[in-house]
């Protein structure tokens, strides 16, 4: 894998900048052992063009932010979701039917992603 797109939910609230900051940099020392690229764009600016190229999208919010940008993704493409804010037991945050991942356990998620040892799940 080369080129990865991460797609993120802009909100400015301390946990999803908190889980943004995870994920870039677990891409960051991920990228010295596998060397591929990466860029980060909020939901609110991606535009169609951005999914032309990457071979995987790192979608970082929750369901609402996957299925915003679903359209836009080519049946080739795969899709990791990562739920921002996860339930933390204690009433906060959400489960995110649609996000297999979350930030702590990215870094494992992601290791799979790139040895190609990841479940893949099609959704029609």
């Amino acid at each position: 894998m080369n080129n990865l797109l991460v797609v993120f939910k802009k909100n400015h609230e301390q946990v999803h900048d908190g889980a943004l900051s995870t994920v870039i940099s677990t891409l960051d020392k991920a990228k010295q052992t596998y060397g591929f690229e990466f860029r980060t764009v909020p939901r609110e600016e991606v535009e169609r063009d951005d999914f032309m190229g990457p071979e995987a999208v790192i979608v970082l919010g929750g369901d609402g932010t996957l299925t915003s940008i679903a359209h836009s993704v080519d049946d080739q493409t795969l899709v990791m979701g990562v739920n921002s804010h996860p339930m933390d037991g204690g009433g906060g945050g959400s489960f995110g039917f649609f996000m297999g991942s979350d930030p702590t356990r990215f870094p494992l998620d992601l290791d799979h992603l790139l040895r190609g040892s990841c479940i893949i799940n099609t959704i029609p």
